[in-house]
């Protein structure tokens, strides 16, 4: 492959968060040019190694010292190498969410409420090597899109996890003390791969009727009586299932005025 003497990424749109230049053959020598809302960093077999800023920089031995410890370890000498260029943005992202989750078991029922929720979230990189270990190292994003599409699914998959970790009367009694939780959590995971949360705005958190009577006692024991009537139909053709059927409150726990 040809040479490259100069490289730079010159058509970053507002929707850009990196870009890669995949197998270049550059040289000591050859010129990296950095704007001012970028990093570039160079990435070989998997792994990145030194990070350039803003401005125009000569590749030398002396300022990739990662990427040129690198290269004596596999035993490739001379002013000519091979590797790749992540450019990354310094820019602030928008990214949507939006699903269904489901709170924690609650009460003798175990009840879990199916909650729907959407938002959006303000983010930038941070850390653009970890940022660029773990996108394109360990989850092998070619492009820009990949990297949104893997950020609003961390994002999701998140606060899915993050709200089975809360009962319902806990979500119906203060759902916004919740979701700040939530973004807290988030923001902590985020930054594990090189992200920073700026902001994180849950603009909805739908929760259904019968699980806000649930949660304020209104419900639950219709609940319970519904369950046990439901169940005790199911046992009443099985062998046995009379006698069943009456030791089934028993063992609920259920208490009657």
């Amino acid at each position: 492959m040809p040479v490259i003497e100069r490289v730079s990424w010159d058509y970053a749109g507002p929707e850009d968060i990196a870009y890669r230049f995949p197998k270049l053959t550059l040289k000591y020598g050859s010129q990296v040019i950095v704007k001012e809302n970028q990093w570039a960093v160079f990435f070989r077999d998997g792994k990145a190694y030194d990070v350039f800023g803003p401005g125009r920089h000569t590749i030398t031995s002396n300022n990739i010292p990662l990427l040129t410890g690198a290269l004596k370890a596999l035993r490739i000498i001379g002013d000519i190498f091979d590797c790749e260029v992540i450019f990354v943005s310094n820019s602030q992202f928008r990214a949507n969410f939006g699903g269904t989750a489901y709170s924690a078991p609650s009460g003798d029922i175990k009840y879990q409420a199916e909650l729907g929720f959407y938002g959006y979230m303000l983010y930038k990189v941070e850390d653009p090597k970890l940022f660029v270990t773990e996108f394109f190292g360990n989850r092998n994003a070619s492009t820009s899109r990949d990297v949104e599409n893997y950020i609003r699914g961390f994002i999701n998959e998140r606060i899915i996890n993050e709200f089975a970790n809360y009962d319902i009367f806990t979500l119906v009694k203060n759902v916004d003390a919740t979701t700040d939780k939530v973004t807290l959590k988030i923001s902590d995971e985020a930054a594990r791969v090189g992200l920073k949360v700026i902001d994180c705005v849950f603009e909805g958190v739908k929760i259904p009727e019968e699980a806000r009577r649930f949660a304020s006692g209104m419900g639950a024991q219709a609940m319970m009586m519904q369950y046990m009537k439901e169940t005790a139909t199911e046992l009443k053709g099985s062998e046995g299932g009379g006698a069943a059927a009456a030791g089934l409150g028993a063992g609920m726990g259920l208490t009657m005025p």
